[in-house]
């Protein structure tokens, strides 16, 4: 009778532990898959990146167009390559009410952005984003300014 009991057990045991190694492989199996799925998810955004990062540093700053002027004026066509552009300007006001108004345009004529300053002299600079690349065209207008210079870059 002993012997069936300290087999029981033993058999109980065995079988106890077979099934619950089975079940926790089971468990951690799918686990430990659903981890190696996010690992590889995470190394291919990774892999992305570096390779967006890696052409952002290869872009460079390229003058687009310039011009230096006393009067309202339209300039001729030039290019964008790139998604982002800087504007940059200088102005020598006659007075403190001397302002200039900066439009970019689109070749057919739509207005992509405008930026303006006011005063005796100032030296201004902004980063806008393109939404197209092609060609573009300046417009400017200005209220008592002795001269003015402009100067676009394009980042490709």
């Amino acid at each position: 009778m002993e012997t069936k009991i300290i087999s029981t057990i033993l058999i109980s045991t065995i079988l106890g532990s077979i099934i619950g190694f089975s079940l926790s492989y089971i468990t951690f199996n799918s686990q430990i898959q659903s981890l190696r799925n996010d690992l590889t998810n995470i190394q291919s955004e990774m892999a992305a990146l570096n390779s967006t990062i890696n052409e952002i540093n290869s872009r460079e700053w390229h003058l687009a167009t310039s011009i230096m002027g006393n009067t309202d004026a339209i300039t001729g066509m030039f290019t964008i390559k790139g998604k982002s552009i800087r504007l940059r300007w200088a102005m020598r006001g006659v007075s403190s009410d001397s302002w200039i108004v900066i439009a970019i345009y689109f070749s057919n004529g739509t207005l992509h952005s405008s930026r303006g300053s006011s005063g005796v002299y100032g030296s201004f600079a902004c980063d806008i984003d393109v939404q197209e690349t092609g060609s573009y065209y300046l417009n400017m207008t200005i209220y008592n300014v002795e001269r003015y210079w402009i100067w676009i870059w394009d980042y490709y």
